[in-house]
């Protein structure tokens, strides 16, 4: 049984900047890069992230049913759109660097004039809550996806829907015209990546081979290439016009949230859920650079050629990331920064602090498992109780928390001696 004592021992650990052995593989050095900006305005949970297309915006959109612009280079909140019943799950913003879309859980698309903060218009019917949206090329047509696999095409003008693209039957995560606006791939929670005709509607090609949900989707500037990212935690290249695997990329430890393009399309910058970013010389496939971000967190945005980097955190913050201000990785002997491990006694789980909440990971694999988020602070220590059935965290906060560990949920916080 786990006292108090041991509880108030636990939290009184300090364990920060700490790596230790786990998985037999290697690990980077912890970051110490500062953000830009850390942001601070929404009431709810930022589970929406996107650049304007000249990098000048950041809009988020949240559960507490808002979505607001900031000026990425110096914070400042710009406008506000409320109004956004259940929150919102996705936005975008056209190629003219002004107009502004939003996807929210009542089913509703939502177009803004991101100038002048006037609504612009709404439509929409969807069964499920919008789950991505995507402007075309020339900013004409809006494309917009369900948690049910519904994707339409939108006119932007006058909001009139102009077809349905079928064969989805689960969520659609991830939408991407090509170069000139002929082409819509779609991909989600089915791991499949669909190739359609945007004119027809007629579905092209198929691309089949991800172990996980599809997040993000590019075009290659050659327009004969598509990569995906996955929560596989893979990146994968494929042949438009044969419709085959070319190559993958791999190295991050858990879900790959966006990938960009950058010096031509010669190098792929990605996002991960291990609070990586990692650059890649597309031509031969390896990883040549490696930088920290403290936490990616719920959403991630990139700006174009990745010039910033923005995440959302689960207590409500944005942050605003510059790559040269972020420590590049050294290898020291394991895989990712941690300040504490645990595992259980009793199955193959193991309890990695990571930041502000605890991943829980398969000890013969290394893949994830589950995601443990409550805590405000960074977690400095962790513990099983011996049947396994619990989790004990304890950080920079003056009390500890208990954990479900087949529910995923906190069942108790006790405060620590401070209290």
């Amino acid at each position: 049984m786990v006292t108090s004592r041991r509880i108030i021992k636990i939290a009184r650990r300090s364990l920060v900047g700490l790596t230790v052995l786990l998985f037999g593989v290697s690990a980077w050095a912890a970051p110490t890069g500062k953000p830009l900006h850390k942001i601070r305005g929404h009431d709810g949970t930022v589970r929406a992230l996107t650049f304007s297309p000249n990098g000048n915006w950041l809009v988020s959109g949240s559960t507490d049913e808002t979505v607001r612009i900031w000026n990425s280079r110096t914070s400042d909140s710009l406008q506000v759109f409320s109004g956004q019943f259940g929150g919102t799950r996705t936005v975008a913003v056209a190629p003219d660097n002004r107009t502004v879309a939003t996807g929210a859980y009542d089913g509703k698309i939502r177009l803004y004039d991101g100038e002048t903060g006037t609504k612009l218009r709404e439509f929409g019917d969807y069964v499920e809550w919008v789950s991505a949206l995507a402007f075309s090329p020339d900013g004409k047509f809006l494309a917009a996806a369900a948690a049910d696999g519904d994707v339409r095409l939108w006119r932007v003008r006058n909001g009139r829907l102009i077809r349905k693209f079928k064969g989805h039957r689960a969520g659609v995560m991830a939408l991407r015209f090509n170069r000139n606006g002929r082409l819509l791939a779609t991909g989600g929670t089915e791991k499949v990546v669909r190739l359609y005709r945007a004119g027809t509607g007629k579905l092209v090609k198929s691309f089949k081979g991800h172990e996980g949900s599809i997040s993000s989707i590019l075009f290659h500037p050659n327009g004969k290439e598509l990569v995906t990212a996955s929560w596989d935690s893979t990146i994968a290249f494929w042949n438009i016009k044969r419709g085959e695997f070319i190559k993958d990329l791999k190295g991050h430890l858990s879900e790959v949230q966006s990938i960009v393009f950058a010096n031509r399309a010669s190098t792929l910058i990605s996002v991960g859920g291990d609070n990586t970013i990692r650059y890649w010389d597309v031509r031969k496939g390896l990883e040549t650079k490696l930088k920290f971000v403290r936490e990616t967190g719920v959403a991630v945005a990139v700006s174009g050629q990745g010039k910033m980097f923005a995440t959302a955190t689960f207590d409500n913050r944005i942050q605003v990331w510059a790559p040269t201000a972020l420590q590049e990785g050294v290898r020291v002997g394991h895989e990712v920064p941690v300040n504490c491990v645990a595992a259980s006694p009793k199955s193959y789980i193991v309890a990695v602090c990571d930041d502000t909440a605890l991943v829980l990971r398969n000890k013969n694999n290394g893949k994830k498992v589950g995601w443990l988020a409550g805590h405000v602070e960074p977690v400095t220590a962790v513990e099983f109780s011996p049947d396994g059935r619990w989790i004990l965290s304890a950080g920079r906060e003056p009390f500890a928390r208990i954990w479900d560990v087949n529910r995923r949920r906190v069942v108790r916080r006790i405060n620590g001696p401070d209290s």
